[in-house]
């Protein structure tokens, strides 16, 4: 009997310490950073953009304080997710844009990794037909 409670006593114990410190370590550790998007956008779209932490053998990672950002253009804009795994970029004029974005790997390190997107205006042609078939694809 007293086995059996000794045991229901420690087994919480065990179990605590075994979440905080031993579960964690399992995590893959993040090397890379990997900014998935298009390179170009007309000026009136969302870009959908994506990370990709990964480790070094290649399989997923998780990264912490994500942040995001975005240059060349003061009419730009990063809208990350909730999760700030994801974000979509929208710009109301012509430019030449530099997204980055910063994480942190589980060890407290660093990874950057941006993109350069080129935001062009619609098509003349595009613009008056209002194209219903579908929309015409950026050149850049």
């Amino acid at each position: 009997m007293t086995a059996i409670i000794t045991a229901l006593l420690i087994a919480p114990v065990l179990l605590f310490f075994y979440l905080a410190v031993c579960a964690p370590r399992l995590e893959k550790l993040a090397v890379a950073l990997n900014l998935i998007g298009d390179s170009a956008v007309f000026v009136d779209q969302k870009l959908p953009l994506q990370i990709a932490p990964t480790a070094a053998d290649g399989a997923q990672a998780s990264v912490v304080d994500i942040f995001w950002s975005v240059s060349g253009s003061p009419l730009a804009a990063v809208n990350p997710s909730l999760d700030r795994m994801s974000a979509e970029l929208v710009c109301d004029e012509p430019a030449d844009l530099v997204v980055s974005v910063e994480a942190k790997a589980l060890d407290g390190s660093g990874l950057t990794a941006s993109l350069e997107v080129k935001v062009e205006a619609r098509p003349v042609i595009a613009t008056s037909l209002n194209l219903v078939a579908g929309d015409p694809v950026p050149r850049g």
